[in-house]
């Protein structure tokens, strides 16, 4: 399994960390932020669009913890890439 973190503030992507994971792989994207943000940034297209098979989660929240720290008005994304155990598809 392979673990990545975004935090997305301000219109962008402005920190990342963790494992790089492949877009197109066995994903699980959790995403939680500021409701404002998750409706008007329209978050669920832009996670969409770099996570094509992923399955994606998106949850308001009055606070979102990145890291270690914890923001608001912003989105705090988890990328979990699963992997596929050798003879299955």
């Amino acid at each position: 399994m392979k673990v990545a973190q975004k935090l997305y503030c301000g219109g962008s992507f402005m920190l990342a960390s963790g494992d790089r994971v492949n877009a197109h792989g066995r994903l699980l994207v959790l995403a939680f932020g500021d409701k404002q943000i998750l409706v008007q940034e329209d978050m669920y297209s832009k996670l969409r669009t770099d996570y094509p098979a992923a399955e994606i989660v998106l949850c308001s929240t009055s606070g979102e913890i990145y890291d270690t720290d914890v923001f608001d008005e912003t989105v705090s994304v988890v990328v979990i890439e699963f992997e596929v155990p050798s003879g299955l598809t």
